[in-house]
């Protein structure tokens, strides 16, 4: 171990009585815990209470001592906030309790030793515990200063389940909860149980106490520290070590990182920086990117040029993700619905591997708006590969990676994307033909209620008459099994023209349609005639061709799923 890192096993009560400020930097993630850890924390503690209870190990923790104008010992914390931050909710909901009750001299007790602290730089009294700057006001107006428990649930109330913010003040109504249930849930009086807590972090919870001189020295460590029940993300790793870097440029690093946060609330990051990574025409696996990026970003300049990238692509890549984001309305109006359909096609697909290249081409759009029309074009026959490739043919996607990835590439450098060059140079080899594709569909089985109202609603906008109803969007449609999922007596006439039974035909694609939600439900798992006259009435032309039939066996199941595949050869086809 370099001689910039040290370590000893302490207790957590000793390590923060002895400190008189931690120090949670900006860079760090947000509070992240739920019900889960922070109950799991408390339940540990809980096993510490009794006179010979254990002795619990929470793991180790970093960080990094700070200099101070008036000799106060200050930590930054580089990993363990997690952790740390429940204790000091876990105290401060304690010392609510017991002035409450006005047991003074113990509620002091805790104040004095764990949780008012020293300012570092003017040696004024203050919260021992300085959170990051999401979390900080929180912590300190409703937690530290005892607001009233009706007030914390007034103002978690105010905030998404998921807010860091509600997930805080959440753990202190948790702790706060616990601890005024003691008498019930351990028949200990609470100044008993305060004593018990007390005894048990100052002499029953140990933890490694790891110090490092510099930041840098942290990251050697992040890659097998991990928090207690949540594991320290690639993005956290990433951001950290990219933040450190950037710091002389600090407010617009952070800055970015709030843009990029903002930007990714409802998708995955961690995919995210593996596609933006493989945009730039660099493969990587997940578990090697923070290894992958160590090497490519090593000073200032570079992570500044790294977080501008992210920042932008971040906002593509939800965009990406959402038919409906304002992103879309920017572009030319009659580009607009072509890709609308696609992303909504891509939603419906569960596919986001073509990410990868339409990242690298909305870089180049964003400077080049005069190519909207290829745009257009390029995401419309990334569908229909995708459709051909992966939906109906099942050909694995690992072989799609590279060629993604050396399409973004070829992308970046030409500053240009169109689609007919980009199929015939990265994606013609392991495109299905016709036949292929032809006999895929016509076999085709899914249980994908998505994959199958988009299917059969573009089969259905294929085959209307101008001017016809096109399929309706995809929440206003449901799938109806024409023979239903759990058929009713009046399918037993035709069971035995179901050698196999009525399993082997239910998700094939023929046996499907699409119908209005009500509309479905009214004629539920009734017969093939009480069906057919409901299909006849449909606004939508597939619908209403079911009702051509005269009954509904796998002649007519085989039957109109290969004029399905038929019409599928032309609808998805790349140039």
């Amino acid at each position: 171990m370099p001689r910039s890192i040290s370590c000893e096993v302490v207790t957590l009560g000793r390590l923060i009585s002895t400190t008189d400020s931690f120090h949670i930097p900006p860079f760090q993630r947000n509070y992240a815990w739920g019900e889960k850890q922070y109950s799991a924390f408390w339940d540990d503690l809980a096993r510490t209470f009794d006179d010979k209870g254990d002795e619990i190990f929470i793991g180790a923790s970093v960080f990094k001592p700070a200099p101070s104008a008036n000799g106060a010992r200050q930590l930054v914390v580089i990993d363990g906030q997690q952790r740390l931050t429940t204790a000091a909710v876990l105290l401060s909901a304690l010392r609510h309790h017991l002035r409450a009750r006005h047991l003074d001299v113990l509620a002091s007790r805790i104040e004095d030793e764990f949780l008012r602290g020293v300012d570092p730089e003017t040696g004024k009294p203050g919260a021992r515990f300085n959170l990051n700057a999401a979390n900080k006001d929180t912590f300190d107006d409703h937690i530290y200063k005892l607001s009233e428990i009706s007030v914390v649930h007034e103002q978690k109330k105010g905030k998404r389940s998921s807010n860091t913010n509600a997930l805080l003040l959440s753990c202190f109504m948790f702790m706060h909860k616990k601890i005024g249930l003691a008498r019930r849930l351990y028949g200990y009086t609470l100044e008993e149980l305060g004593e018990k807590v007390l005894r048990s972090l100052n002499d029953r919870v140990t933890l490694i106490h790891i110090s490092v001189a510099d930041d840098l020295n942290a990251y050697l460590l992040f890659e097998t520290l991990n928090e207690r029940g949540l594991e320290l993300s690639q993005f956290d790793i990433l951001k950290n070590y990219v933040l450190t870097l950037a710091r002389p440029n600090i407010a617009r690093a952070l800055a970015a990182w709030v843009t990029i946060e903002n930007n990714l609330r409802s998708t995955s990051v961690a995919a995210f920086l593996r596609q933006h990574w493989a945009s730039r025409g660099k493969i990587i696996e997940e578990k090697h990117l923070f290894e992958e990026l160590k090497r490519a970003i090593t000073d200032t300049r570079e992570a500044m040029l790294y977080l501008e990238s992210i920042e932008r692509s971040s906002l593509h890549y939800a965009a990406l993700h959402d038919p409906h984001h304002l992103y879309w309305r920017k572009r030319p109006t009659h580009t607009q619905a072509a890709v609308i359909s696609a992303v909504n096609a891509f939603r419906s697909l569960g596919a986001s591997q073509p990410f990868v290249t339409l990242l690298a081409a909305l870089d180049v759009l964003d400077d080049a708006p005069e190519m909207a029309e290829d745009f257009a074009e390029l995401i419309s026959m990334l569908v229909s590969f995708t459709v051909r490739y992966t939906t109906i043919c099942g050909l694995p996607p690992s072989r799609l990676a590279l060629n993604y990835s050396k399409a973004a590439a070829f992308i970046r450098r030409e500053q240009a994307f169109n689609a007919a060059t980009i199929f015939e140079k990265f994606l013609a080899p392991l495109y299905p033909g016709d036949d292929a594709f032809f006999a895929a569909f016509r076999n085709k089985e899914t249980q994908d209620n998505a994959i199958c109202r988009y299917l059969i609603g573009k089969i259905n906008d294929a085959i209307s008459p101008a001017g016809a109803e096109q399929a309706p969007a995809h929440d206003l449609t449901s799938v109806d099994h024409i023979l239903p999922q759990n058929p009713s007596v009046a399918w037993l006439d035709v069971k035995r023209q179901f050698r196999d039974g009525f399993r082997g035909y239910i998700y094939r694609l023929g046996n499907m349609t699409l119908m209005a939600p009500g509309e479905n439900q009214k004629i539920g798992n009734a017969g093939f005639e009480e069906k057919r006259a409901a299909y006849v009435q449909d606004a939508l032309e597939i619908t209403r061709r079911v009702a051509e039939a005269e009954k509904w066996t796998p002649k007519e199941i085989d039957q109109r799923q290969k004029w399905m595949a038929t019409v599928a050869v032309q609808v998805w086809r790349c140039p």
